[in-house]
């Protein structure tokens, strides 16, 4: 059965599959049950059956949920993940109904109206998996639930953005058609889509990816809510995701043409990069710096995830200020050995070790773009300035 989970997840998104082996085994084990339900569930409405086959597909689904809720085993060979997760980790049943009430919205296809619209139906789809999976990962704390429907929102809003050209071949667009109208020349219909040139769609895309990206950032900053062991995971997931919306823009918005992907160079590279944020931010305690600061409370609202969010990290001025300065200093420190390295390749004083200053010049080259990189990231100014814009 945890074969059968890890092969779907591998075929359907090797992106997550990757973060996922940056999990704990047993964590890793549930987070494949998780996505290959929820796979099943996508592939009853994307797979092209009869809408009749499909819908008495979802019922059952949905019949195997009210049987495990109540205790029973479940009928079709697929629901057994999901009871496994149910049984263990106490997972509500509104959670896995409310994707199916989803992917029925899919196989009873209206169009999405409204931004509101949009990201109501990203919730259902993704949101809810965003909850399961944090629930998952050992996350009980209810503060939690928002930072998650958040990143369910936004990995659904960048496949949205990159799929646009093969939802339109089914008949489908997700794109609020008061985007769509305000950017067309002439009247659009909500069915017309397909007409649209990537010119008229570049306005939409820039607005729904900058929605993406509020979400992506309201998410990571409740990655403290997750046990260390579970936060790189879900940071690269993010990191992965989001790059999506930056090979769009990339390529100047050009979705009908081409399915953009991320290169696997530039996976590795946010790996890295995700792995650098980890161990700076996750696993050394920034309490060492003298904080005494905890993460501001917030209201509990169905969807509080759309209300912009204060940092928890950049509350904590002090220790950022402290971690900033250092990492900058590590990295002008770097860029000096760089240069001295660099002058003694060019002048050896011995024949036989022409070759070794060039590689610690290189070493120390590749520190201080990283250091660098990880200053700017953690730049207190930078990071009051990224609030006030988001606000």
């Amino acid at each position: 059965m945890n074969d059968d989970a890890q092969a779907v997840i591998q075929r359907h998104s090797r992106s997550f599959s990757r973060a996922a082996t940056l999990l704990p085994q047993q964590l890793r084990d549930d987070v494949q049950k998780l996505y290959a339900w929820c796979r099943v569930c996508d592939n009853v409405v994307d797979d092209g059956q009869p809408a009749e086959q499909a819908a008495a597909h979802l019922r059952e689904l949905r019949a195997d949920v009210e049987r495990i809720a109540a205790g029973l085993p479940p009928v079709l060979a697929e629901s057994q993940w999901l009871a496994e997760l149910m049984a263990r980790y106490q997972l509500p049943k509104a959670w896995p109904l409310e994707l199916l009430n989803g992917m029925e919205a899919d196989l009873n296809f209206a169009p999405k109206r409204t931004l509101a619209d949009v990201e109501h139906y990203a919730y259902q789809v993704a949101g809810v998996v965003g909850l399961m999976l944090s629930r998952v990962l050992g996350s009980d704390d209810p503060r939690a639930q928002s930072h998650a429907v958040s990143l369910g929102i936004a990995m659904q809003l960048s496949n949205i953005a990159r799929d646009v050209a093969e939802d339109a071949r089914r008949g489908r667009c997700y794109l609020p058609t008061d985007w769509l109208r305000e950017a067309a020349t002439t009247s659009t219909s909500e069915n017309a889509i397909a007409s649209l040139t990537d010119r008229q769609l570049r306005p939409v895309l820039q607005k729904l990816l900058q929605v993406a990206d509020r979400h992506y950032r309201h998410a990571r900053q409740g990655l403290h809510y997750l046990p260390r062991d579970s936060r790189l995971a879900i940071r690269v997931a993010a990191d992965l995701y989001q790059e999506i919306g930056q090979v769009i823009r990339r390529a100047d918005y050009e979705v009908m043409s081409q399915r953009h992907r991320v290169k696997r160079w530039r996976q590795y590279q946010l790996l890295i990069q995700a792995s650098i944020v980890h161990l700076f931010r996750d696993r050394l305690d920034w309490q060492w710096l003298g904080s005494t600061t905890a993460p501001a409370r917030r209201r509990n609202s169905q969807w509080n995830f759309l209300l912009p969010t204060p940092n928890p990290i950049g509350e904590w001025t002090m220790n950022r200020d402290t971690l900033f300065l250092a990492t900058f200093g590590l990295s002008l420190s770097c860029v000096m050995a760089t240069v001295m390295f660099a002058l003694v390749g060019i002048n050896p004083k011995l024949e036989t070790y022409n070759q070794l200053p060039w590689f610690y010049a290189g070493g120390s080259a590749c520190a201080a773009v990283c250091l660098g990189w990880l200053a700017k990231r953690i730049n207190p100014q930078q990071s009051l300035g990224s609030q006030s814009t988001a606000r």
